[in-house]
């Protein structure tokens, strides 16, 4: 009797055990899965976050896409309704399209910087001027 007692608490620490590391790891997805999309990194739709990121972009982006993203030598930003983290990948690891060669930034900002580029870039869709042709 006392052998199957044993074996039964053990079982039933072990399942104990297992749940609670499924419950991490799904924890733990959750958390990084949040963090990719930016959720810790940056609100996107916060007013510091914007003004954060239209300073870098004038620092730093405007030569090629423009003033207020309308464009220049790469292609313009404004009215675009991207993906937030279709842009951010984009600033971190860069892109090439043809001719156009975007460097990657991940060396240069930090991720909040590069997350609040990422919220100035998505103010842009929001312009007067992306209304003037509907």
């Amino acid at each position: 009797m006392r052998k199957y007692f044993v074996i039964e608490n053990v079982a039933h620490i072990i399942s104990v055990c297992a749940t609670a590391a499924v419950f991490t790891l799904c924890a733990a997805t959750i958390v990084a899965i949040g963090a990719r999309a930016g959720g810790d990194s940056a609100n996107l739709d916060d007013p510091v976050a914007i003004s954060g990121g239209e300073t870098t972009f004038y620092q730093n982006c405007v030569y090629c896409h423009g003033s207020k993203g309308s464009g220049g030598s790469a292609k313009a930003l404004q009215c675009r309704d991207m993906k937030p983290d279709y842009i951010f990948e984009t600033i971190t690891n860069g892109r090439i399209a043809g001719a156009n060669v975007m460097p990657p930034w991940k060396d240069t900002f930090d991720e909040k910087t590069r997350w609040q580029l990422v919220a100035y870039i998505r103010s842009l869709r929001k312009l007067p001027e992306c209304d003037a042709g509907n």
